[in-house]
């Protein structure tokens, strides 16, 4: 009997036959295990993607809340602009009959300008040191 029968004996026989596939068990055990832990990792991943999508859905109904709440304060002011009779036209030319003037006050050490604002109700007000020059 040469090497060639003793191995091919060998490997026929129930024995061998066992061993070869406990090898090929131990090493889809192997990647059975290696499988599961990317599938783990892969979880992982898509719970905390999950999380924060729904962190972003949450802050996205708020801010959608709070731009309707603000579109809802530009409709009322609107609305009590129009109950007022009061149109853009009319505001912008009360703005245009606003005169605004600059005065200058004097010192050794300084050079200060005050804006004067004058309403076309005759009220006049001061900003005292708009700009300050040394």
């Amino acid at each position: 009997m040469d090497i060639i029968d003793v191995i091919l004996g060998r490997a026929l026989t129930p024995q061998g036959k066992v061993g070869t596939f406990a090898a090929k068990a131990e090493k889809a055990a192997k990647a059975a295990a290696e499988a599961k832990t990317s599938a783990d990792n892969a979880v992982a991943a898509i719970d905390t993607i999950t999380e924060q999508t729904n962190a972003n859905n949450t802050n996205a109904q708020a801010a959608l809340a709070s731009a309707d709440e603000a579109l809802n304060r530009v409709n009322e002011a609107l609305q009590t602009l129009e109950e007022e009779g009061l149109t853009t036209e009319t505001i912008d030319d009360e703005i245009d009959s606003l005169l605004f003037n600059m005065t200058s006050s004097t010192t050794p050490e300084s050079v200060t300008n005050h804006l004067v604002v004058s309403y076309p109700s005759g009220t006049v007000e001061r900003v005292p040191n708009v700009v300050v020059m040394y």
